[in-house]
């Protein structure tokens, strides 16, 4: 139609006017209609174009925040949501609970079953712990089996029931294998909060993971309030 458009376009202004039988007005009214035509197709394609693109941009930045494998944030994402959330609950002085998760025995489950089952249990612990906490909480992959929660506006002692209730929710799954195995999962935590003397959100992060291995100290499937 574009092509078109401009034929026509070309032979108003460039063909004899005496050939194509149009009067002076006519061919004035003529240009401008087809020039407005060739205008609002251009437009449009242009519009469709930016469109497009701004869709590839979208699921490119989805692609480039999301874990692959569980559909969580990916590290770069939820450290992210990290300093944002860090930074917004001390400017506003609220309070805010991190708290880094491990899959206990995971090196175990993929020696015995293989990664693929690996794989699996990883997808869907993720989806089960998505699905247990607050709408308002982040949670993303930090690395192997590894999982970052942030929880906002919640003091330690909230945080251990929501991170309690991920926890139950985890060990009362049934992940069964194409061979028919059932894997028995269980999950430990380190939680830490925002305090006063705290000054990036890195140190929480510490804390956190100072939790996480004091609870698999002692005995693993259990959560640990680092203080």
């Amino acid at each position: 139609m574009v092509t078109a458009s401009i034929v026509f376009f070309l032979i108003c202004e460039f063909v004899n006017v005496d050939k194509v039988h149009l009067s002076p007005g006519r061919e004035n009214l003529m240009i401008v209609f087809v020039f407005s035509f060739v205008c609002f197709y251009f437009a449009v394609v242009i519009n469709l174009v930016m469109s497009r693109l701004k869709s590839v941009n979208s699921y490119l930045r989805i692609l480039a925040e999301k874990d692959e494998l569980t559909g969580l944030s990916n590290r770069r994402k939820v450290l992210a949501d990290a300093v944002n959330i860090f930074a917004d609950s001390v400017i506003n002085r609220l309070s805010c609970v991190f708290a880094i998760i491990d899959i206990d025995h995971f090196k175990k489950i993929n020696d015995t079953y293989g990664h693929d089952v690996g794989d699996l249990v990883l997808a869907q612990v993720a989806e089960k712990m998505r699905t247990a906490i607050r709408p308002q909480d982040e949670i993303g992959r930090y690395g192997g089996e590894e999982f970052i929660v942030i929880m906002r506006d919640i003091d330690l002692k909230q945080a251990e029931v929501v991170v309690e209730h991920l926890r139950k929710s985890v060990e009362e799954m049934h992940i069964e294998t194409d061979q028919g195995a059932v894997i028995p999962v269980t999950i430990s935590a380190g939680l830490a909060a925002i305090t006063s003397d705290v000054s990036r959100y890195e140190e929480i992060l510490a804390q956190a993971d100072k939790g996480l291995y004091s609870a698999k100290r002692n005995g693993r499937n259990r959560i640990y309030i680092q203080n």
